[in-house]
């Protein structure tokens, strides 16, 4: 039976005297979130806390990413050297029963008991107090548990893959594998009856691989087509000859031009690199068997990345859109306003340094209430306020499909015909009558 409320996620990230976040503190209660700001206004930084704890120290060959130690000399407050009083990050994520099952065994065994509820509270805080000592400390629903029970359990969510890194300009998962070499086995030592049994293993992988391949293709289909510019993927098999290896290669299809995907442009490849990751986290979280069923988290830096501003709106409704059907967390970093998340402001947070003397100094959090939630994002990423003002109707727009008009009298007069002469007025209910003043 599935538990009720949310899956895995991340629900705070805290920072003292952690690089530029002096007194930091950010919350996640959304599916899709998105951090937004200048360039070195912390947004990596609130990234690299999550990968801290929730990768930090895991050999993990299948999602490569640039990974690195937090070190209290490098990534202390520069201004506060001569007096700092330590340095120390932390995260809180909320595990599940049945959505993350391995790791609420785990807990449960560590606990001694039998959980009370079906969702735990995890809170990880590392503290620095100096160059060579440090501190983990680990707190479940509110209560501290032994350094050794805490440490066991951060080891344990480590080795789950429970987050999954993209880097949009620099991407961390690579879909060619036939640029990884496999070792092959000099077949001269093979018998007669070795050789047999390798072909008939090696016809039944090509039949395994086909079919996977097939239905891997169906599934990244289905969150393609929710692109507006429609394409269609292709993950074919190729035959180099080699019997002890194989390779796959991804391609796309579009009006029956069939090229591969190196060779698609940059925006392309971006946007369906980053879909097939999604697919992963959609496959991890809909596993039949518990030891391996888990919810991940993904990380995504500055998906807008070689898109044209249109395909930027398109993509960050589609990833928003995804984040909620498949009930999966993905938190966002970006420079761009068509990615903030437009149906739920409050998921977006907005980053800014405060400056002393005109120099740049501590992370602060800019304020986004209100109706015009939107405007503080247009100064802050150099969009035209008033002109952002004017089209913040449209970015935000509850459907993919807009009619302008000049003014509201001339949205009453589209509305009235619309709904009560549907006969005369040939507009779709699922198109949105919009005002551009």
């Amino acid at each position: 039976m599935l538990s009720e409320g949310k899956n895995l996620r991340i629900t705070n990230v805290s920072a003292k005297n952690f690089r530029t976040l002096q007194d930091f503190s950010i919350d996640f209660n959304h599916n899709y979130c998105a951090i937004s700001g200048r360039n070195n206004c912390g947004k990596s930084s609130v990234l690299r806390i999550i990968q801290h704890f929730l990768v930090k120290g895991r050999d993990d060959s299948f999602f490569m990413f640039d990974e690195s130690e937090i070190d209290f000399e490098s990534d202390k407050t520069k201004w506060l050297t001569n007096k700092i009083d330590g340095m120390e990050v932390s995260i809180s994520i909320d595990v599940l029963e049945y959505e993350d099952s391995e790791v609420f065994f785990v807990i449960n065994s560590y606990l001694g008991r039998d959980a009370d509820d079906r969702t735990y509270t995890l809170r990880f805080t590392h503290q620095f107090i100096d160059e060579a000592t440090t501190n983990l400390i680990c707190q479940i629903n509110g209560s501290q548990v032994e350094d050794r029970i805490g440490n066991e359990i951060l080891k344990k969510i480590r080795s789950t893959n429970s987050i999954i890194f993209h880097n949009s300009v620099m991407p961390g998962r690579s879909f060619y594998f036939g640029g990884q070499r496999m070792l092959e086995v000099v077949e001269a030592h093979f018998s007669a009856e070795d050789r047999s049994k390798i072909s008939s293993a090696q016809t039944t992988l090509q039949k395994r691989i086909k079919a996977a391949t097939k239905q891997h293709k169906s599934e990244i289909d289905k969150l393609l087509g929710k692109l507006k510019d429609k394409y269609q993927v292709e993950l074919a098999t190729l035959d180099k000859g080699k019997p002890s290896s194989y390779s796959l290669e991804v391609k796309l299809l579009d009006k029956s031009v069939d090229v591969p995907l190196k060779d698609w442009g940059a925006g392309t490849q971006n946007r369906t690199r980053l879909l097939m990751t999604l697919l992963e986290a959609i496959r991890k979280k809909s596993h039949t068997d518990d030891q391996e069923r888990l919810t991940p988290v993904l990380l995504v830096e500055e998906p807008e990345s070689f898109l044209h501003p249109s395909a930027q709106s398109d993509f960050g409704q589609v990833l928003a859109g995804l984040a909620d059907e498949h009930d999966i967390q993905i938190i966002v970093t970006t420079h761009s306003p068509y990615l903030l998340n437009m149906k739920e402001p409050l998921a977006n947070t907005l980053l800014d340094r405060r400056t002393f003397r005109g120099a740049p100094k501590e992370t602060v959090r800019v304020s986004t209430e209100g109706e015009k939630w939107m405007l503080p994002f247009s100064k802050i990423l150099g969009v035209v306020p008033e002109e952002f003002q004017e089209w913040s109707q449209i970015f935000s727009a509850g459907t993919g499909q807009v009619i302008l008009v000049e003014g509201e009298i001339d949205v009453e007069y589209f509305d009235y015909f619309k709904d009560k002469h549907s006969d005369m007025c040939k507009i779709s209910k699922d198109v949105e009558i919009l005002p551009y003043n």
